[in-house]
């Protein structure tokens, strides 16, 4: 079977699909991505990287798989990715990305604040997505990382298993900001920030307007950040990524999809998201 036809329910009408690279006109084009949802035929993966994406952090730089393999036996599907590109910024023919990083790495934290900076970021990013091109270089592997994607009924068990390499790990879930508006934690509707560590281990992402929900269900030990940007022409993601530090081998968790959002008060969790930057990189 062909990996980009296969397709399985996971409930409500919804249906999962290994996504393919970011397209052309992606900010992620040519970067490989994780499983993707589908409700009918609307793609609810917008510019994020699906179910169990993976970036690395490496001595500061963000590594990107740009080539994967996949393994499809029944109902069982894995996604072997190589760490082995690098993002750059280009006005034209010309490199910005280091003068890009330092405007970032200025205004990022009054953007996730709130602070009345804020509004000069959105305006740069609109302006840089007219104007800044982001194009991903092949360099060599840092490593691989294998996900493993189990179903049962609407449950989806993943197991992230680091094969070579060194480094943090960032295990994304993300799907279209535009679609998914509201954050479910300890029983509480939010809006989500642009970008917050919290400290649960059970975040459902839900869409108001489609009613669909996804709950990641973490287990104990690992940090967990949830971040929403809509910023046209560029960004439209919504989720919830996992840290898994350097010395972690292999992670499990649970995606559970379903028509209504999780209002339980199941694990450990604390009542406040709290801003915070930290490997939030691959966003670049």
């Amino acid at each position: 079977m062909i990996a980009e036809e296969w397709s399985i329910p996971v409930g409500g009408g919804v249906y999962a699909y290994l996504l393919p690279r970011g397209g052309d006109r992606m900010e992620i084009a040519g970067v490989s991505r994780g499983l993707g949802l589908r409700l009918g035929n609307l793609d609810l993966a917008g510019e994020g990287v699906g179910i169990g994406g993976v970036v690395a952090r490496r001595r500061g730089v963000t590594y990107f798989p740009l080539h994967h393999t996949d393994k499809i036996v029944g109902d069982t599907v894995s996604r072997l990715y190589q760490l082995n590109g690098i993002s750059k910024k280009y006005v034209g023919a010309l490199d910005v990305t280091m003068l890009h990083r330092a405007i970032r790495d200025v205004l990022a934290p009054h953007y996730q604040a709130g602070s009345p900076l804020s509004s000069l970021f959105k305006l740069l990013m609109v302006l840089r997505g007219r104007l800044v091109k982001t194009r991903y270089t092949r360099v060599d592997s840092v490593g691989s990382v294998e996900v493993c994607y189990r179903f049962a009924g609407n449950h989806i068990l993943l197991s992230v298993s680091r094969v070579d390499g060194a480094g943090k790990l960032i295990i994304a879930n993300e799907f279209s900001g535009k679609l998914f508006d509201t954050v479910v934690v300890q029983g509480k509707t939010l809006q989500p920030p642009p970008w917050a560590r919290c400290r649960s281990n059970r975040l459902t992402l839900f869409s108001k307007v489609l009613q669909v929900a996804v709950t990641v269900e973490l287990p104990q030990g690992y940090e967990a950040y949830i971040g929403r940007e809509v910023l046209p022409p560029r960004l439209d993601w919504a989720g919830v990524d996992i840290l898994m530090p350097e010395e972690s081998i292999n992670l499990s968790y649970k995606i559970i999809v379903s028509r209504e959002p999780d209002m339980g008060l199941r694990g450990n969790t604390s009542s406040h998201l709290s801003p915070n930057n930290h490997d939030r990189d691959h966003g670049e």
